[in-house]
């Protein structure tokens, strides 16, 4: 399925993100370290060999620190920061960016939402300009997505690439690494163009899983025309890993990242939540 649609407005909004290879921003939604507890007693001492203990538990988030103040990136943006440099937005009629107390890292995330259409295509999108195309990549989000009806395709993450085959309007390429749900089932999709310039596409189904509840997604993939790889966590657990598979289209020339809510041929309303959106080159 080739997921192309009509030209839509540019336009940028302030939702206290940080700009590429800048850390500015967010607060952690990391869970509490695991509680050590008090040690079990016995009459007799145990003596245990200091090779078979157990990892020390991880250190306490630092609650002060905003999430892309802990690390450097690529590209991060937690939403956090009012004060931080503009994401630019990819919008549709029916289509609206916003921030929301509901958020992994406090005191917000960003909320997408669009309206319903049965027969349209609508969008409500930050992106961001990635400064190269990497040979490996990392892109990592925490996203609350919407409950879609049993018909109807929605898309909340993409790594979009311009080529010499093509030149799209920023949100509607035909060459991209995607996480979406098609009708019921989530699907990690590749697309592009091979050598010869004839087009490709794959559809990996993922598991499952209750939406409207916060998740952590993790796209690790080596992009390549032919012999790429492909890996898609959810919540730490890995659902899907590939080899030898077709993960960047050919003349590939620049790349950037969209995220939030794209939807085609849904028709209720659907609003995506996203908080600390990270890029690493690996």
């Amino acid at each position: 399925m080739w997921r192309r649609a009509a030209a839509a407005s540019l336009m940028p909004l302030a939702l206290g993100a940080c700009s590429l290879l800048v850390s500015t921003s967010g607060l952690s939604g990391g869970a509490d370290p695991p509680d050590a507890g008090a040690p079990e007693t016995s009459d007799a001492a145990e003596v245990i060999d200091a090779t078979d203990l157990p990892d020390a538990a991880p250190d306490a988030v630092d609650a002060s620190v905003r999430f892309c103040e802990r690390k450097a990136h690529t590209f991060c943006a937690d939403f956090d920061d009012p004060s931080a440099p503009k994401l630019e937005t990819v919008t549709t009629s029916g289509g609206n960016l916003s921030l929301d107390a509901d958020a992994v890292s406090a005191p917000a995330s960003s909320a997408y939402a669009v309206s319903s259409s049965s027969m349209r295509q609508r969008s409500a999108r930050h992106y961001a300009a990635l400064p190269s195309i990497p040979a490996k990549i990392r892109i990592e989000l925490d996203a609350k997505l919407c409950e879609l009806p049993a018909s109807g395709f929605m898309e909340f993450l993409k790594l979009e690439v311009d080529n010499s085959f093509q030149a799209p309007s920023i949100g509607y390429g035909d060459a991209a690494l995607t996480l979406a749900i098609e009708g019921k089932v989530p699907i990690a999709a590749s697309f592009g163009y091979r050598q010869d310039g004839t087009k490709f596409e794959a559809d990996y189904n993922l598991p499952t899983l209750p939406l409207e509840t916060w998740r952590h997604y993790v796209i690790v993939a080596t992009l390549a025309n032919t012999g790429g790889a492909l890996r898609v966590e959810i919540d730490g657990a890995v659902a899907l890993e590939l080899n030898d598979v077709a993960t960047l289209t050919a003349g590939a020339q620049s790349a950037r990242l969209l995220f939030g809510t794209y939807t085609n041929g849904v028709s209720s309303t659907c609003t995506n939540k996203i908080d600390n959106v990270t890029v690493d080159e690996l």
